[in-house]
C-alpha cells in the first residue's frame, strides 16, 4: 500500500504463506540460491546405441574411448552411468579416467551381504557405493521407493564393515574400509528436528524414525541364510547397541562433527534443506563416504520443493565432479508389490 509505484514480492519457502500471500493479491518468490531452475534433473545415467564392434571391444579391453561418433552427441560426465545397447547386445559402463569403463563382473553379479542386484539401476548404485572413499566421497542415490536405496547402501556399508555371510556374533574384516556406519534419517518436518521432548536417550527418540533401517537388516540377515528369529535379533541388537559398527545419529547434533573412516547414509534426503545438505557434506572426514538417498517426489515439508530439496541441490551442485557419483533409479526398477507400483503411480 506505501510502495504502489514499485514492485513489491514476499520472498519465501514457505507454501502456506505464499498461499496467504497471493490471497492478498501479493507475488511471491522461492528464494532462488536455494532452487535449481534447471526443469530436467541430472539423472546420472543415459542409455546409447553403439555398434556391435564397440560393445565386442569393450568386453574384450573393458574399456572405449569416449571419442567414438555415438559418444559425440552426449555430454558425458564423469562417474556417469552407461547402458549400452547394440542390437540383442548389451553393456554396463560408467565414465571413469576418461573412458566408458565396463562395470567389473563382481559389481554386476556380484554379492553384498547376501544381496545381489536385480536390474541396472541396482548395479550402478552398488558401483556407486563400493567405490572407495578416496574416489567418490559423495554418493546421492535419487529413485520412489521399493527401489532398493536404502537396502542396498545398508548392504554394502554392512560388507564394509563386518564379515557378511560370516557376521554372526560381530567378527570383523581384516581388511575393513570403514570403521562405523552412521544412519540417519530426515525427520518428517524441520520443525521436528529437535527430538529432546522425546523419552528415551537418542537411539531411542530415533528409534521411530529409523525403523526401516532395522527392517532392512532383518532382511539382510535372512539373505545372508539366518533363519533362527532370536538369532537374527541378537544379531541386529549387537551391530546397534553391543560395540557394533552400527552408530544412530540425528541430523540436529551432526554439526560440529568430524567423521572419519566411516560411511554415512542419509535417507528420506527430499526432506532435507540444501543447507543442511551442505552441513553433511562438510562434516565428511578422511577415508568416509556420504550417501544421499531419497525420492525428490515425495517432498513432506511445506518448506521445499521437488527443485529446492537438499537432495536435488546437492546432486545438480556436484553433477560432473569425480568425487561424486549420483544414480536415478525409474520406476520400472521397483522391486515391490505390484501393489506398491500401482498405488504409487495412481494414488
Amino acid at each position: 500500500d506505501q510502495n504502489t509505484d514499485k514492485k513489491v514480492a514476499l520472498i519465501t519457502n514457505d507454501f502456506l504463506m505464499s498461499l496467504d500471500a497471493q490471497a492478498l493479491g501479493i507475488e511471491t518468490q522461492e528464494y532462488r540460491n536455494d532452487k535449481i531452475e534447471s526443469e530436467e534433473m541430472y539423472s546420472g545415467r543415459r542409455t546409447i546405441e553403439i555398434s556391435a564392434d564397440a560393445i565386442s571391444q569393450l568386453y574384450r579391453d573393458h574399456v572405449l574411448p569416449l571419442d567414438q561418433e555415438f559418444f559425440m552427441d552426449y555430454s558425458l560426465m564423469p562417474n556417469e552411468f552407461l547402458e549400452l545397447h547394440a542390437g540383442t547386445s548389451s553393456a554396463l559402463a560408467w565414465v571413469r579416467n576418461g573412458m566408458a569403463e565396463l562395470l567389473p563382473e563382481e559389481i554386476v553379479n556380484g554379492t553384498y551381504f547376501g544381496l545381489t542386484a536385480r536390474n541396472a539401476g541396482q548395479r550402478f548404485a552398488i558401483a556407486a557405493l563400493q567405490a572407495p572413499a578416496e574416489d567418490i566421497p559423495l554418493v546421492i542415490i535419487k529413485g520412489p521407493a521399493g527401489c532398493g536405496k536404502t537396502l542396498l547402501a545398508e548392504a554394502v556399508g554392512l560388507d564394509k564393515t563386518y564379515v557378511g555371510t560370516e557376521f554372526f556374533r560381530g567378527k570383523r574384516r581384516e581388511d575393513e574400509e570403514y570403521r562405523n556406519l552412521y544412519i540417519t534419517r530426515s525427520n518428517t518436518l524441520p520443525e521436528s528436528e529437535n527430538l529432546g521432548f522425546l523419552k528415551g536417550d537418542l537411539e531411542e527418540k530415533m528409534g521411530p524414525l529409523l525403523a526401516p533401517f532395522y527392517d532392512n537388516m532383518e532382511t539382510l540377515m535372512r539373505i545372508g541364510g539366518e533363519s533362527d528369529p532370536q538369532q537374527i535379533q541378537y544379531q541386529v541388537d549387537y551391530l546397534i547397541d553391543d560395540g557394533g559398527p552400527v552408530k544412530i545419529v540425528s541430523l540436529a547434533y551432526i554439526r560440529g562433527r568430524s567423521l572419519d573412516k566411516s560411511m554415512i547414509i542419509v535417507d528420506e534426503a527430499q526432506n532435507i534443506t540444501p543447507k543442511q545438505a551442505k552441513t553433511l557434506a562438510t562434516r565428511v572426514g578422511e577415508g568416509s563416504k556420504l550417501i544421499l538417498l531419497g525420492d525428490p517426489e515425495q517432498i513432506d515439508s511445506p518448506r521445499l520443493t521437488a527443485r529446492s530439496n537438499g537432495l536435488v541441490y546437492a546432486a545438480e551442485k556436484m553433477k560432473g565432479d569425480e568425487l561424486c557419483a549420483v544414480v536415478t533409479m525409474y520406476e520400472k526398477e521397483c522391486v515391490r508389490s505390484e501393489l506398491s507400483k500401482r498405488a504409487a503411480k495412481k494414488m
